[in-house]
This record gives C-alpha cells, sequence and structure tokens, in this order.
C-alpha cells in the first residue's frame, strides 16, 4: 500500500511538471506565443498541439511547408534554431480567428544551411473544436 501511495505521488508531481510546462493557449495572441517559442525550442509535440490539420508556412525563402513536413524537420533536427527574440508583437482578434504580426530576429540552420534573419511574420490561428490552432503563417525577410 504504502508503495502505490508513493507511485501515486510521483505520478502527480510528473503530471503537473508536464503541465506547467504546457500552456495550454486561451486566445489567439497566447497560441500564436506559443508556436514560436516551440519552434524556437524545437519542440515537436508542442507543435503538434498548436498547429491546425490544414497548416501551411510560407518560408522567408519562398517555400510552402506543410504541418507534417514542419514537424518532420523539427524532430529531425533538420531545422535548428540558435536563438530567437519576437517584438513589434501585434494582436487583432475576429472572433474565433486571430491575425497576428512583428518581427522575429532568429538564428539558426536549416538542413546544416546557417541563416540569420531579421523576419517580419503574420500568423494566422483560428479556434478549431474548441482550441487555438496556428494554421498559416509567413516569413518574410525584412
Amino acid at each position: 500500500m504504502k508503495r502505490k501511495n508513493i507511485l501515486i505521488l510521483v505520478f502527480l508531481a510528473v503530471a503537473n511538471a508536464v503541465i506547467s510546462q504546457t500552456a495550454i493557449p486561451t486566445d489567439a495572441a497566447s497560441a500564436g506565443k506559443e508556436f514560436l517559442k516551440a519552434i524556437e525550442e524545437e519542440n515537436a509535440g508542442a507543435l503538434r498541439s498548436l498547429i491546425g490539420s490544414d497548416f501551411v508556412l510560407l518560408s522567408f525563402d519562398g517555400q510552402s511547408v506543410d504541418g507534417g513536413t514542419l514537424l518532420e524537420a523539427v524532430s529531425g533536427g533538420y531545422v535548428v534554431i540558435d536563438s530567437g527574440n519576437t517584438y513589434s508583437n501585434y494582436t487583432r482578434h475576429y472572433q474565433d480567428t486571430g491575425v497576428i504580426t512583428g518581427i522575429w530576429n532568429v538564428k539558426g540552420s536549416i538542413e546544416g544551411q546557417s541563416f540569420n534573419n531579421r523576419l517580419a511574420y503574420t500568423l494566422v490561428v483560428v479556434k478549431q473544436g474548441g482550441a487555438w490552432k496556428v494554421v498559416s503563417v509567413q516569413l518574410t525577410p525584412s
């Protein structure tokens, strides 16, 4: 019985730690912030929970990337972010849709090719099935 109680306490402690590390977006702005954080931390699990089924990213090099490809690239180490900083963030809400714009200074590599860019970004976030999901991202060199 004592062992069972200890296991329950350990489970609760671990569950609490996991929950506190994974913020559940309550609006479009927090979903956008968590999305960029997940990219910077190369956290494919968090990205999976944040992107919509019809997700598409238009990259700063003009390439279109779907959600599955992004998740593969992040989890496989093809996209590596060394540092990132966002500013001038602005969110506009339209009922169950949010449009987020800002600037992202980001340094890293894609398939071993280094980059260090100042990017203007636009994220489109929608409420799908009761949860806020990023469905479109555009990154533009600025």
